[in-house]
């Protein structure tokens, strides 16, 4: 059975004055069983330090569908594992896919 949660995480560019090369900074807040409760934790992210200081878009949330075997009703006990691997591209098209 498919359900669905929702990934919020937190994008933006950084500069770097050296290389004039800009740089994307990526970091996970967390996920959420409905897009609902990702856009609360929005609100109370948004005015905080490190996040205020830039625009509201910065903040993305991904739906991705989970497929189960059994039928799990509720999603907000389940534990989810995410792996990621962090490299480093000046290719912006391939940026903007991901």
């Amino acid at each position: 059975m498919l359900k669905y949660f929702y990934n919020l995480y937190f994008q933006y560019e950084i500069t770097n004055d050296k290389s004039k090369n800009d740089l994307t900074s990526t970091f996970n807040i967390g996920y959420f069983s409905t897009n609902k409760k990702a856009k609360e934790i929005i609100e109370l992210y948004r005015e905080k330090p490190g996040f205020k200081e830039h625009d509201m878009d910065c903040f993305k949330i991904q739906k991705i569908g989970v497929n189960f075997v059994d039928d799990t009703k509720n999603k907000e006990g389940t534990i989810l594992y995410e792996l990621s691997h962090e490299f480093e591209t000046e290719d912006k098209a391939l940026l903007q896919s991901l």
